[in-house]
């Protein structure tokens, strides 16, 4: 059944329960449409994810959904796309931490085949982290949850010396940094470091407590998919012009180099004006 009358949480607004309404058909569509392609499946995938990432009250609300569907389902390629999308939601964005021990219960008793582990795995991971992902779960995390493999990327040090780091879902830029230098030999000082994407000629910085793979989500997504917002330190290289059809390519996506990326801070109206301090004497 594609429609369900009510939210399995309650909500406390009529947008909030019209969306998890929406994001049900979403989910049994995903989970029971064997003519999507494997394009149109990993769109589909994404934009329940981004529906979880920008809304902190449907998180709860999708994996509650997620195990409505998969508790009794006897078909193993709707029980594999099921868990495929519990999966790829746990690459990006946690449950709470009400909810969380019973998920991890269930995933351990019901996990369908490997992705009991890799669900297991990735919901340990991002059990005591407040802050999700900004993008979806990029292709590189796709297919290795598919194939329940790990997952590295190639860097570069400053020096030149190539290395290739073991990354997950939730490494932050930082710990990525981090676990590089040590296997480099270098066992101190290595916190602060940065990762620093480099694409043609502009350069993104992910600073330590960002999610490495979020560098990489963002080149994914497609225009004028809905997207969060990040604040990677964009840069370019002024003395290149960017290429027509690479500025074609970007626009109206995220990895835009020219989108703003100014943070804009709410700060509450101050009870008391802030007193300034006397400048020192000359």
């Amino acid at each position: 059944n594609g429609q369900i009358a009510h939210p399995f949480l309650a909500k406390t607004s009529a947008h909030d329960t019209r969306n998890a309404l929406e994001v049900f058909k979403l989910i049994t569509c995903f989970i029971n449409d064997t003519t999507l392609s494997s394009k149109a499946e990993k769109a589909l995938a994404d934009y329940i994810a981004q529906q979880g990432i920008s809304s902190e009250v449907l998180r709860d609300e999708i994996y509650i959904q997620l195990c409505n569907q998969t508790l009794g389902c006897k078909k193993s390629a709707e029980q594999e796309r099921a868990w495929t999308l519990m999966a790829h939601c746990l690459s990006c964005f946690s449950p709470s931490s009400t909810l969380a021990p019973f998920l991890l219960k269930y995933v351990s008793d019901k996990g369908f085949r490997s992705y009991q582990s890799v669900c297991q795995h990735k919901l340990l991971q991002c059990l005591n982290l407040s802050v999700s992902r900004t993008y979806p779960p990029c292709l590189l995390e796709w297919k290795t949850t598919h194939s329940n493999t790990c997952m590295g990327l190639e860097a570069f040090f400053a020096d030149g010396e190539k290395s290739t780091g073991q990354v997950e879902s939730w490494t932050t830029g930082e710990d990525f940094a981090g676990n590089l230098l040590q296997a480099k030999g270098i066992h101190e000082g290595r916190h602060g470091w940065a990762v620093v994407l480099r694409d043609e000629t502009d350069t993104y910085e992910c600073s330590g407590h960002e999610y490495v793979l979020d560098l990489i989500s963002e080149m994914e997504v497609p225009p004028s998919f809905p997207f969060s917002k990040a604040y990677f330190l964009v840069s370019s290289d002024r003395t290149h012009e960017m290429s027509d059809a690479r500025r074609r390519f970007f626009q109206d996506t995220p990895h835009d180099p020219d989108l703003p990326r100014n943070m804009v801070l709410p700060i509450d109206e101050l009870s008391e004006p802030v007193p300034v301090l006397p400048r020192p004497p000359q």
